[in-house]
């Protein structure tokens, strides 16, 4: 799978943007699934909200979503070496 980058404009919220984004990505005709997508958000909260998001309209259209994978920038850098101040990863 190839990475994308999608930046979304500033208007109006930026929860319900992307909410409305994912939901046009969606593979899933009985459920919105997700699945296949991975987010990287600016931090966990960010994606906290998202799921939020995701769940209230899924539960308004009387249905289920099978989330996207979740991160924050931080899970993507690996450092040189086998470990992180001493402690091995």
């Amino acid at each position: 799978m190839k990475a994308e980058r999608i930046i979304l404009d500033w208007e109006g919220s930026s929860v319900e943007r992307s909410v409305d984004w994912l939901l046009g990505e969606s593979k899933g005709s009985s459920c919105l699934d997700l699945s296949h997508l991975w987010v990287v958000t600016q931090t966990n909260g960010a994606a906290r909200r998202l799921r939020e998001g995701l769940a209230q309209v899924s539960q308004s259209k009387g249905g289920a979503c099978l989330l996207p994978k979740f991160s924050a920038p931080g899970s993507l850098i690996k450092p040189e070496g086998d470990s992180i101040d001493g402690l091995t990863i």
